[in-house]
């Protein structure tokens, strides 16, 4: 990924105190690059795919993985919009740019359906989250609890395998 090799290329420019010039501060120790306060985007095709901001972030050499620490990754696609996941910690997966997340787990799709659980994983390539935690979603008109998820944001298909609770509130318009 031509962007984690910037990143690389910028720890070969940094000491302790930072970058030359402001930005994340860059640490190598050993096989990993260690950023503090760091904001990716990755483009393919001149088209977004993805925004990544981390309060820290420790890439691997080999590109293969970033472990995220307060870390907020949006992710945009023509069908379904924006889809934006916030936890306190996470790996990324250069290869496929799937993510798991944990601790405080939210995602929010463009519509403003929430999504909180305490891990789930990113499947980027089908555009799917799957998680076995229990689940809260919020949306207009509507609270649901249960157990584990498998959201399927293409084709707007959710489903709660076990524990499924739902609150209609008064007055309001499911969406």
């Amino acid at each position: 990924m031509a962007v984690l090799a910037a990143l690389a290329f910028m720890g070969l420019f940094t000491d302790s105190a930072g970058p030359k010039g402001g930005g994340a501060k860059a640490d190598r120790l050993g096989d990993v690059i260690k950023l503090n306060g760091i904001r990716l985007t990755q483009k393919k095709n001149n088209v977004k795919e993805l925004d990544l901001w981390a309060e820290t972030a420790v890439i691997a050499l080999d590109e293969s993985r970033i472990d995220l620490e307060k870390f907020t990754v949006v992710s945009y696609s023509k069908q379904a919009g924006e889809v934006t996941l916030s936890a306190r910690k996470g790996v990324l997966i250069n290869a496929t740019n799937d993510v798991t997340a944990s601790g405080g787990t939210l995602a929010r799709d463009a519509d403003g359906k929430a999504l909180m659980t305490d891990g789930l994983t990113w499947i980027n390539s089908k555009r799917e989250i799957r998680t076995d935690d229990p689940v809260w979603v919020f949306g207009s008109g509507f609270t649901l609890r249960g157990k584990g998820l498998i959201a399927r944001l293409d084709d707007e298909v959710v489903e709660i395998p076990s524990g499924v609770s739902v609150t209609i509130l008064p007055g309001k318009k499911w969406k």
